[in-house]
């Protein structure tokens, strides 16, 4: 992490999960995506933090926050890359989402998803 103090931002993302149990349903969207893609794979495996991106991403699109839905999936999908997955099903599911980005208007999203896209093609 920036303070490299990589312990206490764990507890501080552990911390931040119980809170989101007692806050309304709307921060829970940033929460998880903040925790599973920048806080928690500095000391957990990241293979653990690929449902909570899910989650993060479904929730999202449900409750409409399509801006952190739409960075969940991409941290979902660099996650994946970097742990092997196939490079064929990684990049349909990237083909997928890129689309979606599109069609949300996520521009900030669909740039950086298309330089990863380009990458894993």
């Amino acid at each position: 992490g920036v303070l490299w103090d990589l312990q206490a931002g764990a507890k501080f993302g552990k911390c931040a999960l119980e809170l989101i149990k007692k806050l309304p349903r709307y921060s829970e969207v940033k929460t998880l995506f903040v925790c599973h893609a920048a806080v928690n794979h500095w000391t957990q495996p990241i293979h653990d933090q690929l449902k909570p991106l899910i989650r993060a991403y479904e929730l999202g699109l449900r409750m409409g926050d399509t801006e952190n839905a739409c960075w969940a999936i991409q941290c979902f999908c660099l996650a994946r890359f970097l742990t092997s997955f196939s490079l064929d099903l990684l990049l349909s599911d990237m083909l997928m989402y890129q689309a979606q980005y599109k069609s949300m208007q996520r521009h900030q999203t669909f740039r950086m998803g298309s330089a990863y896209t380009q990458f894993v093609a």
